[in-house]
């Protein structure tokens, strides 16, 4: 892994999950300064950085940053934070109960592979988006 990697945000991700990988190319689309980086749960990163619990179960995108690991929606709310902009407005949903919050993530997260769809493998990477994606 680089020293980028340990400065930079990590969004850790389903790397078969259509709706994962869409969300990631959402995100790199609007992270205008390139302020996170993202791996799948299935690569060799997820496996050098995250606890196995965290991998064990891919229903969960994960956000690291400065040794903070979010998981559910509560990942989702702080990447958007750090991209700032008009995005971290949505930060905002943070002051909802946590539980309520991941209901209805979880519930996107099981369905997400009959809603969305599944590939046999991880999603090959742009060259524009190599510097950005980790192993």
């Amino acid at each position: 892994m680089e020293k980028k990697s340990a400065q930079q945000a990590i969004v850790f991700y389903d790397g078969v999950c259509a709706l994962c990988n869409s969300s990631v190319q959402f995100l790199l689309r609007i992270d205008k300064k390139s302020r996170l980086q993202f791996a799948p749960l299935q690569g060799e990163t997820a496996q050098q950085l995250l606890p196995p619990s965290a991998i064990v179960e891919l229903n969960s995108m994960v956000f690291l940053k400065e040794g903070i690991l979010y998981k559910n929606s509560s990942a989702i709310l702080h990447l958007l934070k750090s991209i700032g902009g008009i995005w971290q407005v949505f930060y905002c949903f943070i002051l909802l109960p946590e539980k309520c919050r991941d209901a209805v993530y979880k519930f996107i997260a099981r369905n997400r592979y009959k809603w969305f769809g599944k590939y046999e493998s991880c999603k090959m990477p742009t060259e524009k988006d190599k510097s950005v994606l980790l192993k």
